[in-house]
């Protein structure tokens, strides 16, 4: 139970820290990605279609619970593509866990993490600070330029080009190698995921 416990609290780290990493076979390379209007790049690993068919399923059955129709919730939600992060569970072992942008009417409202816990798929939504930063960069991202992740000491940036947006904490002057930096962190079967590219959609309507 204790483990269960910290494996959430390593996914809500992560939703504000980002490492970027996966495994799989749905996301587009970066030589054969599209631009679309109003897309949000982003340098990642793939993602499995099993996940994928996962993360649809949660998302249609717990969309309703996530959002309040009487404070303004009522729309049209998509679940974006995906993007892989490793935190650390209670031991310090990094676990596999696969990350979807929750919409709404094209703009960033959420995090759905879906990460397996005991053997069995588990999931955890969350109106993380991360959608911000998205919102807030993918004007700037490109399948040329996407929004990578890096680590300056102990502050963790999301870094398009040369702009940079915090996601942990102040921690003085952004570096003005920055986006240098961030390209260091690619890995090899790095490629480009457009993560407001919507793989479900579900609609909400008022009350």
């Amino acid at each position: 139970m204790k483990k269960a416990v910290y494996m959430m609290l390593g996914v809500l780290l992560c939703l504000f820290w980002l490492a970027a990493c996966g495994k799989g076979g749905t996301a587009e390379t970066s030589g054969t990605i599209d631009a679309r209007p109003g897309g949000c790049y982003l340098m990642t690993e793939e993602t499995s279609n099993e996940i994928c068919e996962d993360a649809k399923e949660i998302f249609s059955e717990n969309l309703e619970s996530w959002v309040s129709v009487s404070n303004g919730g009522a729309g049209n939600y998509t679940l974006g593509s995906p993007y892989h992060t490793q935190p650390l569970d209670a031991s310090g072992d990094p676990f596999d866990c696969y990350h979807f942008s929750v919409l709404r009417d094209g703009a960033f409202r959420g995090i759905l993490s879906v990460y397996e816990a005991y053997g069995e798929t588990t999931f955890q939504f969350s109106p993380a600070q991360s959608v911000q930063a998205f919102e807030q960069l993918r004007g700037l991202s490109s399948p040329e330029h996407p929004i990578r992740f890096v680590w300056v000491g102990d502050v963790r940036y999301a870094v398009a080009g040369d702009t940079a947006v915090i996601l942990t904490h102040e921690g003085g002057k952004t570096p003005e190698n920055i986006e240098e930096l961030a390209l260091q962190n690619d890995l090899p079967d790095s490629v480009v995921v457009d993560i407001s590219k919507p793989i479900a959609e579900l609609e909400i309507s008022a009350s």
